[in-house]
């Protein structure tokens, strides 16, 4: 561990190749879907495009004026074997950055989530970094609330988006913990996070988990009566190789409205039929 930084301002995210950046479509406009109390919920969907090779996209949910984030969320669209969250490529109090890449030669869609709070005063984001050893390797990063408690995080392993993915993004009990699998090829970097702490009381934690060998698994955490969903995670027991993200986001639970403010639900897509436990986490408060 080599430093830990606590920011009210933009996290700069790590100078990226141009050329992998190339194949990253431009990311949309967020689109607001409402409110849940003191939350407000945002979605953008950008086209992957098809073709040869690998493709990618950046997502950009932004807030409103005057809010800041407490859950950010991603999904990708496509054949899941071959489609990848890929790393949150920087931070800022007001918008989540994420993106998505597939291999499968289909048009795809990264959709991106911002769960956001008018009370953007009691927000702070702590940074971490440590080393990440040439691929194929997993990488681990521990980030903790210096004040305030845990909401969301993400991170990424720095060079090219195409280098790494995500596999877990989980809650600790006064930080978060990100796990990122860095593929073959690669050579000696870094693993890089942050997480959102929200000053005041906790929220709740909720947590499902489910035991599974693939190809594809799903669980989704449910928020109780009277709570909104203002972030969540996912996690995985085995390698960060043996599985990988394609979905950790909130969701409707089909009640009065379309917010998404319910839960957080996540999918993982498991290569090599590997039996593990997968966990999807809400971070719940009252409404």
């Amino acid at each position: 561990m080599a430093e830990r930084l606590s920011i009210r301002v933009v996290v700069a995210a790590i100078a990226l190749p141009a050329a992998a950046l190339a194949m990253f479509a431009a990311p949309a406009r967020a689109t607001k879907l409402g409110r849940a109390g003191d939350f407000t919920y945002y979605t953008e969907e950008d086209p992957i495009p098809a073709g040869a090779g690998e493709q990618g996209a950046t997502g950009t949910a932004q807030c409103g004026d005057g809010q800041a984030v407490t859950g950010g969320g991603e999904a990708i669209s496509g054949n899941p074997d071959g489609s990848f969250i890929g790393p949150v490529i920087g931070s800022a109090l007001d918008t989540w950055l994420a993106t998505g890449w597939h291999n499968n030669g289909d048009t795809a869609a990264l959709t991106t989530w911002a769960i956001c709070t008018k009370k953007a005063s009691k927000i702070d984001i702590f940074e971490d970094f440590d080393s990440a050893p040439a691929g194929p390797k997993s990488a681990t990063l521990e980030l903790t609330c210096e004040q305030g408690h845990p909401t969301t995080a993400s991170g990424q392993i720095s060079g090219s988006p195409l280098d790494s993915f995500l596999n877990t993004l989980m809650p600790t009990q006064d930080g978060w913990e990100v796990h990122a699998f860095h593929r073959a090829g690669t050579s000696d970097a870094d693993i890089l996070g942050f997480v959102h702490c929200r000053k005041g009381a906790p929220p709740n934690y909720r947590v499902k988990s489910k035991a599974s060998s693939g190809p594809t698994i799903k669980v989704k955490a449910a928020c109780r009566n009277h709570e909104a969903v203002i972030g969540g995670g996912a996690s995985a027991s085995g390698g960060a190789g043996q599985a990988h993200l394609i979905e950790s986001s909130p969701f409707d639970s089909g009640d009065q409205g379309d917010i998404p403010d319910d839960g957080w639900q996540v999918e993982y897509y498991v290569p090599g039929a590997v039996e593990q436990e997968f966990a999807a986490f809400a971070v719940c408060d009252p409404v």
